[in-house]
C-alpha cells in the first residue's frame, strides 16, 4: 500500500486537517516508511516514544499487521485517544502513562520510533535517551 493510501486509510477528518499543516506530510511518513527494513508480515516490537493519540502507531500497525507496540506519553488525554483510535488492535498494544525521557522502555524492541517528541528535549536529555534507547534495540 502506498503511503499516501495508508495515510488516507488511517487519517480522520482532524488528522486530514493537521497534516494540511505539514505540506510534506506524505514524503514525511513515506521516508520514515522506507528507513524499515522490516517485512510487513513479520512479527516484531516496537516502541512509540511520545504517541500522541496513536496516528503513527496506527499507520504502522495496519502496515505491519503482526508487530507488538508499546505506546508511551505522558498525557493521559492523549494516551485515551490512542486507545480508542487503536480499539481495533487492543491485543498488540500496550500504554504506559510515563515520560520517555525519564524511563527505560521494557524489554527490547526491534523498532523505536518518535515522530515529533524528541526535540522537545535538551540536549543532555537527548544523548541520555539515545544511549538507553539504543540498548533496547
Amino acid at each position: 500500500m502506498k503511503t499516501s493510501e495508508l495515510i488516507q486509510s488511517t487519517a480522520t477528518d482532524s488528522d486530514l486537517e493537521r497534516l494540511k499543516l505539514l505540506p510534506c506530510a506524505v514524503e514525511y511518513f513515506d521516508t520514515l516508511l522506507r528507513q524499515i527494513t522490516l517485512e510487513p508480515d513479520q512479527e516484531f516490537s516496537m516502541v512509540h516514544l511520545g504517541s500522541g493519540d496513536g496516528f503513527l502507531a496506527h499507520m504502522m500497525l495496519k502496515r505491519f499487521p503482526h508487530a507488538q507496540a508499546t505506546l508511551i506519553d505522558r498525557d493521559e488525554k492523549c494516551l485515551e485517544l490512542s486507545r480508542k483510535r487503536l480499539s481495533a488492535f487492543v491485543d498488540q498494544v500496550t500504554w504506559l502513562h510515563q515520560d520517555f525521557a525519564r524511563i527505560d522502555p521494557p524489554g527490547k524492541h526491534e523498532l523505536i520510533v518518535a515522530m515529533q517528541s524528541v526535540h522537545h528535549l535538551n540536549d543532555i536529555d537527548k544523548r541520555a535517551l539515545y544511549r538507553t534507547l539504543y540498548s533496547r534495540v
